[in-house]
């Protein structure tokens, strides 16, 4: 966060403790959203170079449903690839 305020961009955070991923985090994102109107949320989705068929159990489409549910609300959303070499 130190790093955008000296880059001169504004930043927050904020963390939840919940057993349901997206539903905590699409209501952090809300509550930002009521912030910072014109705040982009990014989000990032695992990608194997060599994937194998648990991947996709492990590691599931978590940022695809918190995208479904903020594009709703009209918050601008994007899934950055996160690249992992097994």
């Amino acid at each position: 966060m130190a790093m955008a305020h000296k880059l001169g961009f504004a930043a927050e955070y904020r963390t939840a403790l919940a057993t349901d991923v997206v539903e905590s985090a699409v209501n952090l994102c809300k509550e930002v959203a009521e912030e910072f109107p014109r705040s982009t949320v990014f989000t990032g989705q695992i990608t194997f170079r060599l994937e194998k068929f648990y991947h996709r159990l492990l590691h599931n489409e978590t940022a695809f449903a918190i995208q479904r549910r903020l594009q709703w609300d009209g918050l601008t959303t994007v899934i950055m690839p996160i690249r992992v070499r097994t």
